[in-house]
């Protein structure tokens, strides 16, 4: 299965599988460069051409900036959040 998507005014591109893999360790590999080991312990999945991510913060601030990271590297493949946010 490949993940195809466009952004507006930019020409369209396809992930295959092979490149969907690798960009769940850059993935996995930015989140652990973050600084936050919250952040690293977020678990980053590839299920049906989707990222899926796992975990809790403890603030809406590192679910976003986990979001934030995880979109500069897959672009446009769905992201499918399961990261929950409660006091640790």
């Amino acid at each position: 299965m490949s993940g195809v998507g466009t952004h507006p005014g930019q020409a369209q591109f396809i992930l295959l599988p092979h490149a969907l893999s690798e960009s769940i360790e850059a993935v996995r590999e930015r989140l652990a460069a973050s600084g936050y080991a919250e952040l690293q312990r977020i678990q980053c999945q590839l299920e049906s051409g989707r990222i899926i991510l796992r975990g809790t913060v403890s603030s809406y601030y590192l679910l976003q900036l986990a979001l934030h990271e995880v979109k500069q590297i897959v672009g446009s493949v769905e992201i499918e959040s399961h990261i929950e946010v409660a006091r640790l």
